[in-house]
């Protein structure tokens, strides 16, 4: 038997890290799903893709 939840999590979270690789971030397996650096007048940043489900309802969040 397979835990439905968590296939459908895994299946999801495959999906949108793949459509962010697809425009060139990085992917990761950790509690972050994708990474990029981009310039900013202080210097190179990094922003950092999490996606979890909230309140019945997937959330991507680019933090």
């Amino acid at each position: 038997m397979t835990d439905q939840p968590q296939n459908t999590d895994a299946a999801i979270k495959r999906s949108v890290q793949q459509s962010l690789t697809d425009q060139g971030w990085i992917a990761l397996n950790s509690v972050a799903i994708a990474t990029k650096g981009y310039a900013t007048a202080v210097g190179r940043k990094r922003a950092y893709v999490f996606v979890s489900y909230w309140a019945s309802e997937w959330v991507v969040v680019v933090s």
